[in-house]
């Protein structure tokens, strides 16, 4: 029987574009979106972030060290965060989950302020009861590391617990963990996924 739901935030609960980041930033720094990227690789900047490695602020000042403008740090961590769209067909399942008594666990590859700025922007999350972050734990999925964390947090044993993810590369890690796992496509898929466990929604 499942007891918990693990989710992912991305392209499941909500839409994003790091096209769009990256044109925001490179906007308000007045340089061109390739020299940003090539500056956020070259560095790591994305993974040493969603991993807590370097703090927002430390961020900003290796953005703006490339920058041949000044923004201010609201400005540009405003441009680096407002790149999401929720996707609405999702919310009534959740809630509706939530009212069946269903633990719900967030289970996200994710940086500090974007998740700041999607706790102050969009309710659905509050509707989740933990939350097993990235940056919060140190570790990225797949890493064996926080499916455990996850699991340790859901007090349930892994084959009582199912996840939803859009990455297929992520399903099948948490499966090999011993997690039940499916990949988001759609909202009607994921209906059928929950049925097919006899979890009406």
């Amino acid at each position: 029987m499942i007891t918990t739901l693990f989710c992912d935030i991305g392209n499941v609960l909500l839409y994003f574009s790091h096209q769009r980041a990256l044109q925001q930033v490179a906007e308000i720094c007045r340089i061109r979106p390739e020299d940003l990227w090539e500056h956020i690789t070259e560095k790591q900047l994305d993974i040493h972030y969603e991993i807590g490695r370097i703090t927002t602020q430390q961020l900003y000042k290796s953005i703006v060290s490339i920058a041949k403008t000044s923004p201010s740090y609201a400005s540009l961590i405003d441009a680096w965060c407002d790149i999401f769209t929720p996707n609405e067909t999702i919310v009534p399942v959740i809630k509706s989950l939530k009212a069946q008594g269903m633990r719900l666990i967030l289970l996200s590859n994710i940086g500090e302020s974007h998740y700041d700025f999607i706790l102050r922007n969009y309710e659905i999350v509050q509707d989740f009861d933990y939350s097993i972050l990235s940056y919060k734990v140190g570790i990225m999925k797949p890493h064996r590391g926080i499916f455990e964390a996850a699991i340790k947090a859901a007090d349930d044993n892994p084959q009582q617990c199912f996840y939803i993810d859009d990455i297929p590369e992520y399903v099948a890690a948490a499966r090999k963990f011993g997690i039940d796992a499916e990949q988001y496509v759609n909202t009607p898929t994921l209906k059928e996924h929950l049925l097919q466990r006899g979890i009406a929604n």
